[in-house]
Order: structure tokens, then C-alpha cells, then sequence
């Protein structure tokens, strides 16, 4: 919705990417970390366009 409304789509993945890391590092507290979701969304974020 928001590259429909004109947002620019490289700020959009700075953003998003700094939310992935913060995430990221988050789940790495956790006693048993799932990175796979981590990556699922790492990927989504490349495939932007």
C-alpha cells in the first residue's frame, strides 16, 4: 500500500531492514532463537522491488 501511494521503496527497505535487526536481535535473547522466521522475512524485504 504504501509504494502504491508513492512512498519511495529504498526507504522502505532501510526501514524495514532496521526492524529485521531489531528483531533479530530480540530473538536472540530468547532460550531457543528460530532464525528461520528471521530469514523469511529477510528475503521478503530483498525481494522488493
Amino acid at each position: 500500500m504504501l509504494v502504491m501511494s508513492g512512498y519511495n521503496i529504498d526507504k522502505l527497505k532501510v526501514i524495514l531492514a532496521a526492524r529485521g535487526i531489531g528483531g533479530f536481535l530480540d530473538g536472540s535473547l530468547k532460550p531457543k532463537p528460530n532464525y528461520q522466521s528471521d530469514n523469511k522475512f529477510k528475503d521478503w524485504v530483498i525481494s522488493l522491488n
